[in-house]
């Protein structure tokens, strides 16, 4: 729900923000809080050193000894050295941070309410599948969220969305000749296992499932664009039930 001051015009309503490749003081405050909620505070987490070494070592890639105070790992003044690193960083590693977090230690309820989080303050980046990628919306989320969850005859497909989102998510270079590769495999599992023939190939898989003309020739021009920008791999075989 937007505040008084978002309705009433005396303040930009959050939701409209959208922050791609840049982090306001706002959500950069709103990341550390809900770290240091869930994660970094002892009330709440009785392995907060852990935590807190191991994203100081894996997501900063700094020297251990420097958390260290008379050398001893303290939980607070561990977290006040992480603290002035964060404050200072650029914003793609406070999100460097975050996703090693979810990752490593959070439950779905967690990544849940870090999404949230990323919403409310207009960021352009969710945590999906195990990484933080970015969205356009949240109509799009929901459907690679769902598409991530299929498990059964379309556990290949979800794998094949997985190394979608992986590609793509690779901040320094995403890659998005492999995501349309894998993206197109997504859908060529989904068709094996929908049109009830493991052996067809798309043309064939798309006739059987009986779409409107318009749409089975969309699906075949996709796929022939994506064979000749320098050729799909097959979606990976069913899993048997």
């Amino acid at each position: 729900m937007t505040s008084f001051s978002e309705r009433h015009g005396y303040r930009p309503d959050r939701s409209q923000v959208f922050q791609f490749e840049e982090m306001d003081d706002r959500l950069r405050n709103t990341i550390w809080n809900f770290l240091g909620e869930y994660f970094f505070t002892d009330a709440f987490e009785r392995h907060a050193e852990r935590i807190i070494s191991g994203v100081w070592i894996n997501a900063i890639g700094k020297p251990f000894d420097k958390l260290l105070m008379f050398g001893r790992l303290e939980t607070e003044y561990a977290r006040d050295v992480v603290s002035n690193w964060y404050f200072k960083a650029a914003w793609h590693e406070i999100y460097d941070v975050l996703e090693y977090v979810l990752r490593n230690t959070s439950s779905k309820s967690d990544q849940h309410m870090a999404n949230a989080i990323l919403s409310r303050e207009g960021a352009a980046y969710r945590f999906i599948g195990g990484v933080i990628t970015p969205i356009t919306n949240e109509d799009e989320l929901a459907e690679v969220e769902d598409a991530l969850q299929r498990t059964g005859p379309f556990d290949a497909a979800s794998q094949h969305i997985k190394q979608a989102v992986d590609h793509l998510s690779d901040r320094s270079n995403p890659d998005a000749r492999n995501t349309i590769k894998e993206a197109i495999s997504a859908v060529e599992s989904a068709i094996k296992v929908a049109s009830g023939n493991p052996n067809a190939d798309i043309e064939k898989g798309l006739k059987k499932l009986g779409l409107h003309s318009q749409l089975e020739q969309a699906w075949k021009n996709m796929y022939n664009w994506t064979s000749d920008e320098g050729g799909v791999r097959h979606g990976k075989e069913e899993i048997s039930q």
